[in-house]
Parts: structure tokens; C-alpha cells; sequence
């Protein structure tokens, strides 16, 4: 693999971290949905800088004026994050690089991770934000977040946690929004805070190199870890992490795709090479990257974390989307104690799904992907949810 672009300057990359200003394009007052979330987050948590929810349908959302398109706001921003359907998804990006956005977040799905429509979709956004001179972030990702300014703008961490044994000390990249939700929930069980945190998506700008680099030159960032499924750029993130040997920072990485199997599911994720694993293993070695074990889901004979519940319970369900107009039959009988029936349950419970344990028949309130629903799922697990012999027991009970 030869080297595409050379790694993103620490300037552009300020503007993603620690924008002045977010546009919210897509914004909803239901949490549930990708626009509704990271708004009401950002608020509750106290970001300081300047919101614009924008929103042709309303006038006001949560207390804040609404806009009707990202060109309406009567004010510089500096991010914005995308939440609106992947075929309109273009035309919110146009309008970020006439609005002269320096940075974006594309939370939408359905680009290369779909097949060649897709890609070619990806491939005109990426020309599209390297030509206006935008770093963008994803798509098909779950946000990110930085605990110095509270910046939660995404899914995966939606509360800035005060009372933790060692606040601020990792910062965290991950190709799977899936497996963000499940090492969050796994800090958490340590008492672990985040210095930042990445859910990269699809890769179609910035990459996992470009965030590696960024977080080696945070003093507060002790650690770097990743869950890395594969690169489209080996040039590229040999160089990041020459700087993390450099600064002798320690990176920690979980790679995907030993075997033919789990490198091919990597590559129809993100659309990255898995590439060879023992040419991952040689260049882990020679650059002082740490290769951690994956999280199982298969070891029900023990007691298991919260986070490893959550991977398990995301793992039962579908890839694809859930599509709003589609209905997703549960077990009949959602105490079986299967990791599908707990997953449904949950996500039931939280009011993602409506419907009724009684038919096992229960609909998605919005589309929604299996690794926004793993975020979900990691933060409503009750306590009393543990594991005996090959089921689940205590996921139902009354908070």
C-alpha cells in the first residue's frame, strides 16, 4: 500500500475537537434518533459553545431556535454534524462548504459499506470535503467526544462522568460502532476516563492514523488504544505511529482479521484491507504497539463484564439497519434468556422499539443501525443482568 495523503495537521484537526460552534443537520427532539441524541447530550453536559439545531420542521428544539438549513444560521461555524438520510446527505455537505464549515461528523450509514452505489457515493463526499478544504469524520460512525470541553457528539458517550477513579488518562479509536459502545462500558467498569474518544466510521477523509497522531501530541492522553479492523493507507499509519515510538506513548491496539473469515466481515464493514495479519503482526512488533486480545463471546461459563454483555447482546443482532417501516420479531417469549430476546428487550425497554411482549412482535421508532443500538444497549443494562450457564437472566426485571 502506498501513501495517498500525508497525515492531517493538528490546526484542522482543532477545528473537530474543539469547535467554537455545532451545527446540528438533522437535529430532533427524540433522543432516540441519530439527530436527537448528540443535541440533547451536548446540552445536558454542558458544552459551551454555540448550538444550531437545523431542522426544517421546527421553529425551536430543547429551548434553542431552529434553523432550516445550515445556510439560515446568522453565525460562523466551525462543525457540523450530519444525521439526515444518506441521500441527503450530499446536499447537507455542498451546503457545509459554501457555509465555509471547517469540520464535519457524517453519522448517516449507507455509503461504502453498502455495496458500489455506496462507494461511489463516499467517493463523491470525499472529493467533495478535500476540495472545500473540510476534515470529515466518517461516515457511517457513531461521533466523537473530548472531556475537555464536553464536547459529546455522538453516541457512544452521551454523559461526561465526574466521579471516576482516573479521569481523563485514555484516549480511544475505534472502526466499529459497535465495539465502541462495549469499550466504553468496559472503561467505565474500571473507573476509566476518556481523554477522547473516536468512532471513525467508514474512513472516507480522516483516518485511524490521522487520530493516532493527533492524541501522541495531547500531554493528557497517558495511553492510546484501538480497535483497528484494517487501512487503506500502511504508509500513512507507519508514520503515526513512528510519532507515538518517537513520544514514547503507549498505543494498544485489538486488530481484527486473523482469519480469512473476520478480515472479509472487516472489509465489508469499512471497506478497508484487513491485509495480511502477520505483516500487522511484523509492523506491531517493530513500531512497540501492544496487540490485545479480542473481547469473546463465547466463554458463557464465568462472570462476565457489563461491557462483554453488551458486545454479546449487539452481536445478536442484524447488521443492516433497522428500517422504521420494517417490523423485527422478537422470541415469543423475550425471558428466554437468549442473547437476541435480552438485545430486543432492552432496546423495548429504552423506547427504541414499540410493541408488546406478548406477540414478540415489536418496530423500530426510527432506523436506527446495530451499532447505535449496542450504545444503547450498553447504558441501560441493569445491574442484576449476569450470565448462567448458556443464558441471560435478571435483564428484565424492574429497574
Amino acid at each position: 500500500m502506498t501513501s495517498t495523503t500525508a497525515l492531517r495537521d493538528k490546526q484542522a484537526m482543532d477545528y473537530l475537537f474543539y469547535p467554537r460552534s455545532i451545527a446540528i443537520i438533522g437535529a430532533s427532539a427524540d433522543p432516540a434518533k441519530p439527530g436527537g441524541a448528540p443535541l440533547r447530550s451536548l446540552i445536558s453536559n454542558g458544552y459551551a459553545g454555540a448550538l444550531y439545531p437545523v431542522n426544517p420542521n421546527y421553529d425551536h428544539l430543547l429551548g434553542l431556535p431552529c434553523f432550516p438549513s445550515l445556510l439560515h444560521i446568522p453565525a460562523e461555524v466551525d462543525l457540523a454534524l450530519i444525521a439526515v438520510p444518506a441521500q441527503a446527505t450530499m446536499a447537507a455537505l455542498r451546503e457545509c462548504a459554501e457555509k465555509g464549515v471547517k469540520a464535519v461528523v457524517v453519522l448517516t450509514s449507507g455509503f461504502g459499506e453498502t455495496g458500489d452505489l455506496g462507494a461511489r457515493m463516499q467517493a463523491e463526499m470525499t472529493a467533495l470535503v478535500r476540495s472545500a478544504g473540510i476534515s470529515l469524520c466518517g461516515p457511517n460512525c457513531m461521533g466523537i467526544f473530548n472531556a475537555r470541553n464536553k464536547m459529546t457528539a455522538g453516541f457512544v458517550i452521551t454523559q461526561v462522568e465526574e466521579k471516576l477513579a482516573v479521569p481523563e488518562f485514555f484516549g480511544f479509536i475505534s472502526q466499529s460502532g459497535g465495539f465502541s459502545a462495549v469499550m466504553h462500558a468496559a472503561a467505565l467498569d474500571r473507573s476509566l476516563g476518556f481523554t477522547y474518544f473516536i468512532s471513525s466510521g467508514n474512513e472516507s477523509d480522516l483516518q485511524f492514523a490521522d487520530y493516532l497522531a493527533y492524541m501522541v501530541a495531547d500531554p493528557a492522553t497517558k495511553v492510546i488504544g484501538g480497535y483497528l479492523e484494517g487501512t487503506r493507507d500502511g504508509q500513512r499509519l507507519m508514520q503515526a505511529a513512528e510519532i507515538a515510538l518517537d513520544a514514547q506513548k503507549p498505543v494498544v491496539v485489538i486488530k481484527t482479521g486473523k482469519s480469512p473469515v473476520s478480515a472479509q466481515a472487516a472489509a465489508s464493514h469499512t471497506g478497508a484491507l484487513a491485509g495480511d495479519n502477520r505483516v500487522y503482526q511484523a509492523f506491531f512488533k517493530q513500531k512497540g504497539i501492544i496487540r490485545a486480545g479480542d473481547f469473546k463471546d463465547s466463554d458463557y461459563n464465568r462472570a462476565a463484564t457489563r461491557a462483554e454483555m453488551a458486545y454479546i447482546f449487539s452481536r445478536a443482532l442484524p447488521e443492516t439497519e433497522f428500517a422504521s417501516q420494517n417490523t423485527v420479531n422478537s422470541l415469543p417469549d423475550v425471558n428466554s434468556g437468549t442473547s437476541y430476546s435480552a438485545a430486543i428487550f432492552m432496546l423495548y425497554r429504552a423506547g427504541v422499539l414499540t410493541g408488546n411482549d406478548d406477540s414478540g412482535t415489536f418496530s423500530p421508532n426510527s432506523n436506527i443501525t446495530r451499532a447505535q443500538a449496542a450504545a444503547i444497549i450498553s447504558r441501560v443494562i441493569l445491574p442484576s443482568t449476569r450470565i448462567s450457564g448458556r443464558t441471560f437472566v435478571g435483564y428484565s426485571q424492574a429497574a
